[in-house]
């Protein structure tokens, strides 16, 4: 019997599963950390803290399966969040916090980037995607500009899961999809763009990684890196990919009308579709590597389980860190406050802007509010209004879709939101859509690497033909009729409020960064 190892670097923590080659999940683990906002629109992590969780998810894994080292793994595959900005000096120091995805400081650079030194239709067609600061590139030439001397001391820069492979062999390494997050790389010709690096006057191609096919391995295990994990050494490691993508893998997205809805701290939805998309302004436009599908249409939501979060951390503990039994508890009580609301929220409206919006807004300004407050409203009807305005957000991105001509007919839905039965049931009648949870604990993105493990270990040849028959659907979940009409004369206001004060939100901003002074 063979083995391979997946893993997922996420937002909150990090998790490992050890699987059969028969895709059977054997042991797990998991271990948690923390995101510090320096400023307002700031998130940083810290790229050690990333290690220390994998490493003790791994160590979780060798205490429940002892024989660990006497049995033989095929392959590593580690995924991430994306994208991040993780420098590393000349002897493979973090030279300081990384700026994550949540990350917008560089909403000025962007706008330089596109208004100045590119040009948008050109940045288009080197990039083929629409300009936000929540990428790499508009991050590196803030760092570049406001941290010179640590930009002088920058040997290479990686993404989460770049660093995790680093620490794991050695060796500095990117894929295909993880650079097109960072906004640097050529689509057509699949290599870092010279022309980019001459214009911004950054060198691509020396302080960035090598790119690879997600399934390439990359390298193997160090003895460095066994002895503090307690895997063996030599086990081939894969270049791995974006969570979004591992997702995709691990889901069986494989057919187009086929989507996913994967929500954790954010929201990944993601759909098949049967048609070549060069480019799109809602969408982040992913190739396929699958016969019969043209492209993956990706929209991030940015911050949905991360408004829960919030929630619980500002009102229901006076903004105290909490144990993680403690969340569990008062999500326990959130989803029973918001069955026992009427569906509505009695006209209250939350935007789950916390972070601003990626799909399919794209901007820095836009932020989280409650529209709709009155005398009456009651904590139930705030906490519903939680559950349904981050609906309202997935189903903003389906009807962006349709513009494309893209209707997905299937949902699949995984991750921690999809454990929350009034969620499902609410983000259903929001959508007006038969939501598929998937049959088991294992995290969507954790499953997908294992595949990608297999396919550079030798053990699977075919990802489609694997996940078909390993992939099962546990439950369905039927939209509300009642809840559809209502749902569905709430919608356009939900879309009407935002757009009157978008104007405002964008002027706001620029009032708000004069006095963001920590």
């Amino acid at each position: 019997m063979l083995y391979v190892v997946g893993i997922d670097v996420g937002t909150s923590g990090a998790k490992a599963s050890l699987f059969c080659e028969d895709g059977t999940p054997v042991a797990s683990g998991s271990d948690n950390y923390e995101t510090k906002h320096p400023g307002m629109v700031q998130s940083e992590q810290d790229p050690e803290k990333w290690w220390i969780a994998v490493v003790n998810a791994l160590k979780q894994i060798s205490l429940k399966f002892p024989s660990l080292k006497d049995v033989k793994i095929a392959g590593i595959s580690v995924s991430s969040q994306s994208p991040s900005l993780v420098a590393l000096d000349k002897q493979g120091n973090v030279i300081r916090q990384a700026m994550i995805w949540m990350d917008r400081r560089a909403g000025a650079e962007n706008e330089r980037i596109v208004d100045h030194i590119v040009g948008i239709d050109r940045y288009r067609e080197i990039l083929g995607a629409e300009p936000d600061s929540f990428y790499t590139l508009p991050k590196l030439l803030w760092y570049k500009d406001h941290e010179p001397d640590n930009y002088k001391r920058t040997h290479m820069l990686l993404q989460a899961n770049g660093y995790i492979n680093y620490k794991l062999t050695g060796v500095f390494a990117i894929d295909t999809f993880q650079a097109i997050n960072v906004q640097a790389m050529d689509r057509s010709a699949q290599t870092w763009s010279n022309e980019l690096s001459g214009l911004l006057d950054i060198p691509f191609s020396s302080i960035l990684p090598r790119i690879f096919k997600a399934t390439d391995v990359i390298g193997s295990v160090s003895h460095e890196a066994a002895v503090a994990t307690g895997l063996n050494e030599g086990i081939p490691v894969a270049a791995g990919t974006t969570d979004c993508m591992a997702a995709v893998f691990g889901m069986g997205l494989f057919a187009p009308g086929q989507s996913s809805d994967i929500t954790g701290t954010s929201s990944l939805v993601c759909m098949a579709c049967a048609n070549v998309i060069k480019q799109s302004g809602s969408f982040q436009v992913k190739p396929s590597i699958f016969p019969g599908i043209g492209s993956y249409l990706v929209a991030p939501i940015s911050s949905t389980g991360a408004s829960f979060k919030w929630y619980t951390d500002t009102f229901a503990d006076e903004g105290q860190a909490m144990a993680q039994a403690s969340y569990d508890l008062m999500y326990e009580k959130m989803n029973l406050e918001a069955s026992q609301a009427n569906c509505g929220s009695g006209g209250l409206f939350f935007f789950p802007y916390m972070a601003g919006e990626r799909a399919p807004l794209w901007n820095s300004y836009s932020r989280g509010m409650f529209i709709g407050l009155t005398l009456i409203t009651t904590r139930k009807d705030i906490v519903r209004s939680i559950f349904e305005g981050t609906s309202y957000a997935v189903r903003h991105v389906y009807n962006e879709a349709k513009k494309h001509g893209v209707i997905p007919d299937t949902i699949y839905c995984s991750g921690g939101g999809s454990k929350s039965d009034i969620w499902l049931k609410i983000k259903s009648s929001v959508l007006d859509k038969e939501l598929l949870v998937l049959d088991d604990g294992i995290d969507s993105s954790v499953r997908g690497n294992a595949f990608i493990a297999g396919v550079a270990g030798g053990i699977y040849t075919d990802i489609q033909k694997t996940s078909k028959e390993i992939v099962k659907v546990k439950i369905k979940v039927e939209p509300n009729p009642a809840w559809v009409k209502i749902y569905n004369d709430l919608y356009p206001h939900y879309l009407g409020l935002y757009s009157g004060l978008e104007p405002e939100l964008r002027r706001l901003e620029k009032t708000v960064e004069l006095f963001d002074t920590k």
